[in-house]
């Protein structure tokens, strides 16, 4: 859950909100509309806690990890599109990671003239709890899920391994919704989601956010897109 409680914001010349209230619960579906310019992406933006509003409380549980999209302007560089997609994984991976280095000290453990039972029993345990959780979350098709997202945003298996500094700006955004939608966040905040998708990709997320566990709050000019998707509306207007 996460709540906006009495927020204000204005600009010099243009308050944007007054004394704004919001809370979105639990599997949320909710869109923000209203006209260019009223403060969609800055009400978005505080939820986020990237803008601070002026006054007003942002409240949110611990439990939460809030995951946001803007419109643009996110660029990835410096690895094959494959491996920057995987790093919503990072976690996972370093659980993999761990679990190879103690099996290999609990074979060390195990082939000593001296067998340590305590120190032994304690990475056997260790690596019981990895295991489990790397099940829980499907920690063991990584890069099936990596790929069947990609997929779905429409870059094919060839773009696996190009570098993500070889895409336009719009293939930069998907990747970023790719990462997003890999890692789950319990509120997802999309600014406009669908404006670097064709037909197909936007039929894709479109299905994929249908089947989505979390909160979802989307800001789209495409209302077909707010209405198959969303239960409850919030319209900023100007001032």
């Amino acid at each position: 859950m996460i709540s906006l409680n009495n927020i204000s914001k204005e600009y010099p010349g243009k308050i944007l909100f007054k004394d704004v209230s919001l809370r979105i619960g639990d599997s949320e579906r909710m869109a923000i509309v209203g006209p260019n310019g009223a403060g969609k992406s800055t009400l978005m933006k505080i939820l986020t806690g990237e803008i601070e509003s002026d006054s007003g409380e942002l409240a949110q549980s611990r439990a939460n990890s809030v995951g946001y999209l803007p419109q643009d302007g996110v660029v990835h560089s410096g690895r094959a599109l494959l491996d920057e997609a995987s790093t919503a994984f990072d976690d996972l991976i370093a659980m993999h990671d761990r679990m190879d280095a103690l099996s290999a000290e609990i074979s060390v453990l195990s082939n000593a003239a001296e067998v340590d039972q305590d120190a032994l029993q304690r990475k056997v345990e260790e690596l019981g709890e990895i295991q489990h959780v790397l099940e829980h979350r499907e920690g063991y098709n990584i890069q099936t899920r990596v790929a069947q997202v990609l997929s779905g945003l429409g870059f094919s298996e060839r773009d696996f391994q190009r570098r993500t500094e070889e895409f336009s700006g719009g293939w930069q955004m998907r990747i970023a919704l790719a990462k997003l939608l890999l890692r789950e966040p319990t509120i997802l905040l999309l600014d406009e989601p669908t404006n670097h998708l064709d037909l197909e990709a936007l039929q894709w997320l479109e299905e994929y956010l249908q089947g989505y566990e979390y909160s979802i709050v989307l800001i789209s000019h495409d209302r077909r897109f707010l209405d198959n998707l969303t239960r409850r509306t919030i319209e900023v207007a100007m001032g």
